[in-house]
C-alpha cells in the first residue's frame, strides 16, 4: 500500500501482486496526528499490510503539520510490525504531478474517474491527486522491485 499526504488530505492506493485493488481518500485523517494515526492502523490492519510506501520526508517540501501526520503513519506501522519504504515522490522522469497521475491513469482505468484536471496557479490543489500519489509511490516501488525489496528503482518512462 503506498500512502500520500497532502494539504488537508491522506489518501492511498493498495496493491496486490501490482494490480490496483482498492484507494481511498480522507480528509479527517488530515486534521490531527492523533487522526493520521488511527486512520493508518484502521487501513493497515484492514487490508493486512506486510509493506506500507510512504514519501521520503527528507527528499520532500512538505509542511511542518504534514510532516507531523507522516510521523504519525509510521509510528502506525511500526507499531503493527509493517515494513516501511521510503522513496522520494517525484524522480521518475515527469514533468509534474498531473502528467503523473494521466500516465497512471492509462495504466489502472478503474481510477480514472478520479483524475482531477490539472490546476491553475490560483487554484488550490485537487483533493484526489493525493491518491495519484500514493499510487505512484507503490507502483513505482513494485513495479522496480517486482514486490521483493532487493532490487533498486529506476524511473518510469512517460
Amino acid at each position: 500500500m503506498g500512502l500520500a499526504i497532502g494539504s488537508m488530505k491522506v489518501g492511498f492506493a493498495y496493491l496486490v501482486d501490482g494490480e490496483l485493488m482498492d484507494w481511498k481518500l480522507s480528509i479527517d485523517a488530515s486534521q490531527s496526528e492523533e487522526a493520521a494515526f488511527d486512520q493508518a492502523v484502521e487501513w493497515i490492519g484492514y487490508y493486512r499490510l506486510d509493506v506500507l510506501v510512504l514519501e521520503d520526508p527528507e527528499h520532500s517540501r512538505k509542511g511542518n503539520n504534514s510532516l507531523l501526520l507522516h510521523r504519525a503513519v509510521m509510528r502506525a506501522a511500526v507499531a503493527a510490525e509493517v515494513r516501511v519504504i521510503l522513496m522520494a515522490q517525484h524522480p521518475d522522469g515527469a514533468p509534474n504531478k498531473y502528467a503523473r497521475a494521466a500516465y497512471l491513469a492509462n495504466e489502472f482505468p478503474q481510477i480514472r474517474p478520479w483524475l482531477p484536471d490539472p490546476r491553475r496557479v490560483f487554484d488550490q490543489e485537487p483533493r484526489n491527486i493525493v491518491l495519484f500519489e500514493a499510487l505512484s509511490l507503490c507502483w513505482r516501488w513494485w513495479k522496480a522491485t517486482g514486490g521483493s525489496e532487493e532490487e533498486e528503482l529506476g524511473e518510469i518512462a512517460f
